[in-house]
């Protein structure tokens, strides 16, 4: 199915709390169009998924055999704050998400690697104009925050104003996403219109408001003296109960939740585990249902619990990726950046550090249907496979840029061993034994998580490896955070006027087949431009213990609302 009378066929159709948007814009190995599929609000539940409880969120209907009650325990993080919304690192979701609520939401019951399916949360309908620049979202009428306060219109328009234009000092690292809704205009209090300065098709648009960046704020809050870093204060089926750096946060079930009958559980207790071997230990004491683990951490849970478990192995959206500050010699040289990429081994570094799991792909996933073909990526200096010609013609580039051998160069460093993939000690040592093959000397500086997005927003680093997410599989929103000359994750702030140019063309094509190829053609400017130099992108191993209803997705800001999760006896 083409898009070329796609707004005509859509015009003013509106999508209630029961119908959900296929954003998916691919079939198979086919092209499809993004399809709006689903019954009026009235009728019954919609159908289930795989992987669903048989009950409807949107409803509140109970899934059967559902056990309520009981405390569920996970292994997270502590973030550098609990305001999401300036917060980038991809821990953030699984501690503020089940306080807060969307406009729109994820379906979590969806198969793993198509998690593309967006619902309502706060909005339970919306409308689409015909030209692609008006979105109307009609709002549930019950919902409250945590301190009593009634939801409204108000608190959505405050809360994508304050990404828009955000506090003196304050970075919004997705703000960028939504920079093309020019107004944000509030008939009454259950309805949101966003005007569009230009047109945006519901595949990307929608998923970009189904993130959990994009949660909603109490206006009163925003506009008050409320400490957004160490508290929260959202609609979500849980309140926070108490946060421990440390040790542990903690939430208690939100009885006035505006979804009858949810959430099941109790409460919710988030455990800082930093030591790996008091980790592995309580999941296998059975203290913990849900942890993340590395390699050999999962070898050895599946060993000892067996089917006492269930493990869960899934390719991120997520890249573990080099940033070079091209502000700082030699990275001001392009040569030297183009040599870098040439010598590092990522073969060698799969292997050592992912156990070979990882996947080489450029800015867009490659699994997903807008990447480059592998054969084309592969010609991209720095993305086939490495040789000894390779390093031949880095160490041609080094000597043409006049680098003295043996220069320090520093690598920002987040502190600890980066089993997931991404980052971490041992990623950063692996890239200093590279750079002794073109005669750089890495010297590591290690930083807790947040001093370390603070000096790389500060582009206090000569080079940083940074875990990166990529929360929606879209270039609306994968280029505004990371690839653009201005976006605020462009640490180095390498860019090109024809890719910011292609990024626009490419936003406003409503035709699928032509909007793959433009993207096709941004990534062939991009990607060698090293903005970011992409090593992998890495999976994800879970473990979880007597959970049900609960899928980890390939992108982590869209399964940590836990209002349906429930547990075992």
């Amino acid at each position: 199915m083409t898009d070329s009378n796609y707004w005509d066929r859509l015009g003013m159709r509106a999508v209630s709390r029961r119908e959900v948007l296929r954003s998916s814009i691919f079939a198979g190995a086919g092209l499809g169009a993004a399809a709006l599929v689903g019954c009026s609000s009235a009728s019954k539940p919609a159908t289930t998924q795989p992987g669903a409880s048989a009950g409807s969120a949107a409803s509140g209907a109970p899934a059967a055999n559902v056990r309520t009650g009981g405390r569920l325990t996970e292994v997270g993080a502590y973030p550098p704050s609990l305001d999401f919304t300036r917060e980038v690192t991809a821990g953030v979701p699984t501690i503020t998400m089940p306080v807060y609520n969307s406009l729109l939401k994820f379906d979590t019951t969806v198969e793993l690697q198509e998690f593309k399916t967006v619902q309502p949360d706060l909005a339970e309908k919306w409308e689409i104009a015909g030209d692609g620049q008006s979105y109307t979202f009609k709002l549930v009428k019950n919902a409250k925050f945590h301190d009593g306060t009634p939801f409204t219109s108000a608190d959505v328009k405050a809360s994508f104003l304050r990404q828009q234009n955000p506090p003196a000092g304050v970075v919004m690292p997705r703000g960028s996403q939504i920079q093309a809704v020019k107004s944000f205009e509030t008939p009454d209090d259950y309805t949101i219109v966003m005007k569009l300065s230009r047109p945006s098709s519901p595949s990307s648009f929608l998923q970009v408001l189904a993130q959990h960046w994009m949660g909603i704020y109490s206006r009163k809050d925003i506009e008050g003296k409320f400490d957004f870093v160490t508290k929260m204060n959202g609609t979500g089926p849980f309140r926070l109960k108490s946060a421990d750096q440390t040790t542990k946060i903690s939430y208690d079930k939100n009885k006035d939740y505006f979804v009858k009958d949810r959430p099941y559980l109790d409460g919710i207790d988030i455990y800082n585990i930093p030591d790996a071997s008091t980790k592995l230990a309580q999941i296998q004491a059975g203290a913990i249902n849900i942890s993340a683990a590395s390699t050999e951490e999962f070898k050895t849970l599946k060993q000892a619990l067996g089917s006492k478990a269930q493990f869960q192995s899934v390719l991120l959206q997520t890249v573990s990726a080099l940033v070079m500050n091209s502000n700082r010699a030699p990275f001001n040289d392009d040569r030297v950046r183009r040599a870098m990429a040439l010598a590092y081994n990522k073969e060698d570094g799969n292997k050592l550090l992912t156990d070979n799991e990882g996947v080489t792909g450029g800015y867009m996933f490659p699994n997903g249907g807008w990447a480059l073909p592998k054969e084309e990526l592969e010609k991209i200096p720095g993305y086939g496979p490495y040789s000894e010609a390779s390093l031949a013609e880095a160490k041609k580039l080094m000597a043409a840029a006049g680098v003295k051998a043996g220069t320090n160069v520093s690598i920002l460093t987040r502190q600890g061993s980066g089993a997931g993939g991404g980052s971490g000690e041992s990623h950063s040592l692996f890239l200093a034994d590279q750079m002794k093959k073109i005669d750089l000397v890495g010297k590591l500086d290690i930083q807790t998580t947040a001093k370390e997005y603070d000096a790389a927003n500060a582009g206090n680093f000569d080079t940083y490896i940074i875990a990166l997410a990529f929360f929606v599989d879209d270039p609306d929103s994968v280029y505004p955070d990371h690839f653009l000359t201005n976006s605020p994750l462009n640490y180095n702030k390498l860019g090109s006027k024809a890719v910011d140019d292609l990024f626009l063309k490419q936003s406003v094509e409503l035709d699928t087949k032509k909007r793959v190829e433009l993207v096709r053609d941004m990534e062939r400017q991009a990607v060698p431009q090293l903005s970011k130099f992409v090593f992998r992108y890495y999976r994800n191993r879970i473990v979880t213990q007597k959970v049900k209803d609960f899928i980890w997705p390939n992108h982590q800001s869209s399964n940590h609302q836990m209002q349906n999760v429930w547990l075992e006896a």
